[in-house]
């Protein structure tokens, strides 16, 4: 299953239960698409879709063990009104990088619906070489200020080792994004794009759903004046740290 309409990092809810991840039971299959990885994972299919805002196919493809991808915005065509969103993105899930290329391959390119889906659909290539000497690349363990577990930094250098062993020049690199100014911007293109509330919703519906789906859900204060400029500035000011970084690399590279 997901987690209920896409509203959070985990995989369980009071109508259909907690989805297991199948390499551990005990743990979860992270979300919102982690039905779809844990599927993956088990061998009970090869291909899945599904849609990204902030993590919905790489935090469980991170937990399951798989491949989830997230196409820049525009490359994969959406239906409206949500392909005006640019926080969202449809893409693949397999069990190999090159299976997720090739199923982005098929999805990708123009569509009469969607006004900003690009005409010219890019094709990722099929077959690598491994080898990466030319390739500058950029690594941030923590993004600025999040908190990392050993086990996961443990996992992440050793990534990056791999890279340079490749031949890659693999940099280590600050950022210093303010989480604050993160959050107040999400949710500003939350409300202001994406809330939703279920008004039409008899009581017996408001009462199945999930605590987090609910307080998704809950009713927000409305939009102050001037407030969606500021949300767009902070988002501007939040890329241009990004912009620079990658200006001068090919590619950030983090943990999930």
């Amino acid at each position: 299953t997901m987690s209920e309409f896409g509203t959070h990092w985990a995989t369980h809810s009071r109508l259909f239960g907690v989805t297991r991840n199948p390499w551990n039971r005990d743990y979860d299959v992270g979300g919102s698409s982690g039905g779809s990885a844990a599927a993956l994972a088990a061998g009970l299919t090869t291909l899945a879709t599904g849609g990204d805002i902030g993590g919905s196919l790489r935090t469980p493809a991170a937990c399951c063990g798989v491949v989830g991808y997230k196409p820049p915005y525009g490359r994969v065509p959406l239906t409206p009104p949500r392909n005006f969103d640019t926080y969202l993105t449809n893409g693949p899930m397999a069990r190999t990088v090159a299976d997720c290329a090739l199923l982005t391959n098929v999805i990708a390119g123009p569509h009469p619906d969607d006004s900003v889906s690009l005409r010219d659909p890019v094709q990722l290539p099929l077959e690598y070489s491994g080898d990466l000497r030319g390739w500058k690349i950029a690594l941030s363990l923590d993004l600025g200020s999040w908190e990392l577990s050993p086990d996961v930094r443990a996992n992440t250098l050793a990534a990056a080792e791999a890279l340079r062993a490749a031949g890659a020049d693999v940099e280590e690199v600050a950022l210093a994004w303010d989480p604050r100014e993160i959050a107040e911007a999400v949710i500003t293109h939350f409300v202001a794009q994406l809330h939703q509330t279920p008004d039409g919703w008899t009581p017996e519906q408001r009462s199945q759903l999930s605590i987090y789906a609910a307080n998704f859900f809950a009713p927000v204060a409305p939009l102050q004046r001037g407030q969606i400029d500021r949300g767009l500035r902070l988002e501007a000011k939040i890329y241009a740290a990004l912009g620079t970084l990658l200006d001068e690399h090919h590619v950030l590279i983090c943990p999930t």
